[in-house]
């Protein structure tokens, strides 16, 4: 079976770049009430669910979808829940955009996760060709879920972080992933698995 194997870790990360306060403010109550501003009542917590979410515009519509039609009391629920589960639960809201993915571009995600965070987006595109990924209407589905963009492909860590948990969920056991990125996962595997 053939496997990527990460040449070694990079020092470049770069993050999709951030929105303002006011524009995250704005993005995020699109979603969570259908117009620009919050509903009365809740700008606090409004406040807090885009601080959370790190100003990330995928977070940010995928948390404001995901609180839509609560009421305040739910929305505190929530965002104890948020709070007390940290990442885990952000994931799985993220998750959802993951899941609407068609199954190649659901590959070139996981494979931007945990390889090509930061590098040029041509480079990136000759490379999974050679996959049969078709990247050049792959690339920009993802572009439009924000997860990459422009000439460099970008992802925020939350992204990353949730894809590289998709791919070691695949398998307890690292020769069993369709993807290593770990120097210490690939050196097992070339030491304990790989025959003579």
């Amino acid at each position: 079976m053939l496997k990527r194997l990460a040449a070694g870790e990079r020092d470049l990360y770069c993050e999709v770049e951030n929105l303002i306060h006011s524009q995250g403010l704005e993005l995020f109550s699109l979603h969570a009430f259908k117009q620009n501003l919050p509903k009365e009542g809740y700008m606090e917590l409004s406040e807090k669910a885009t601080t959370y979410a790190g100003f990330n515009p995928l977070a940010l519509k995928v948390l404001g979808s995901h609180l839509f039609n609560m009421g305040i009391e739910e929305w505190k629920s929530e965002m104890k829940k948020l709070k007390g589960e940290s990442l885990e639960k952000i994931e799985d809201v993220l998750k959802t955009s993951y899941d609407e993915l068609g199954k190649i571009e659901k590959k070139i995600f996981l494979d931007v996760a945990c390889f090509f965070k930061g590098q040029n987006k041509d480079e990136v595109e000759r490379t999974i060709e050679v996959f049969g990924f078709h990247p050049k209407s792959g690339i920009p589905r993802l572009i439009n879920k924000s997860v990459s963009s422009l000439n460099e492909i970008h992802m925020h860590d939350l992204l990353e972080q949730m894809g590289k948990d998709i791919v070691i969920k695949e398998c307890k056991q690292p020769g069993g992933r369709s993807r290593l990125w770990n120097y210490e996962d690939i050196s097992h595997i070339l030491t304990t698995e790989m025959p003579l």
